[in-house]
């Protein structure tokens, strides 16, 4: 059930590049999307906001088939809690997103950050890529499901992503995220973040 969804997760990032037209923004150059290697330096903040752009839509698409749509009685079957309240399936579904979420980003190798890198990226680094699936997620659910936004705490949230720390280490190589999250909260790295955070709401509200 959890590869499913991550594969419905890559699936759907894929298939924004083509509906946002970042395939076309790109042209000649659109061969150039990599989902498995997202360290290069041969980007852009561009390429980044399209990247963040494309995580958000996907996770629409897929909270909407898991909790609203035909992926939730596989899901409920699979984990077998089809006797549950709604309330509850739809937490344990949403859990189980946020795993994905996590899972697919811990088991990359932290980019190593500095301010002459940052904004070379093909992909924002994990840490801050996860931030922004994250408001789009809890965003899905304050339209669809807003008891489910307020269930999400930051407690809880944390407490989710130490167990797929935990459920993926060494698959990464065993670096942790300290340093990258470390420099996101320096002064050059809250910069870089409030211009790519308004970088990807312009290029959302202009679709």
């Amino acid at each position: 059930m959890l590869f499913y969804n991550l594969l419905s997760f890559v699936v759907a990032h894929e298939f924004t590049h083509h509906v946002h037209g970042h395939s076309k923004q790109r042209g000649a150059d659109s061969s150039s999307f990599n989902e498995i290697e997202d360290k290069g330096e041969t980007g852009s903040l561009e390429d980044q906001v399209m990247e963040a752009d494309a995580d958000g839509y996907a996770a629409y698409h897929v909270l909407a088939n898991l909790i609203d749509g035909g992926g939730r009685d596989p899901a409920l079957a699979a984990l077998k809690i089809k006797e549950k309240a709604g309330a509850v399936q739809d937490e344990v579904l949403f859990s189980s997103f946020v795993m994905v979420a996590g899972a697919f980003l811990f088991a990359r190798t932290p980019v190593d950050l500095d301010k002459v890198n940052i904004h070379k990226l093909t992909h924002p680094p994990q840490a801050a890529r996860l931030n922004y699936l994250m408001e789009s997620a809890i965003a899905w659910c304050k339209q669809n499901r807003p008891s489910l936004a307020v269930w999400m705490t930051r407690d809880r949230f944390q407490e989710i992503m130490k167990a797929v720390a935990k459920a993926t280490w060494g698959m990464n190589g065993g670096v942790t995220w300290e340093a990258q999250s470390a420099f996101l909260v320096s002064e050059l790295g809250t910069e870089y973040l409030k211009t790519l955070g308004e970088g990807l709401k312009a290029y959302v509200a202009a679709l």
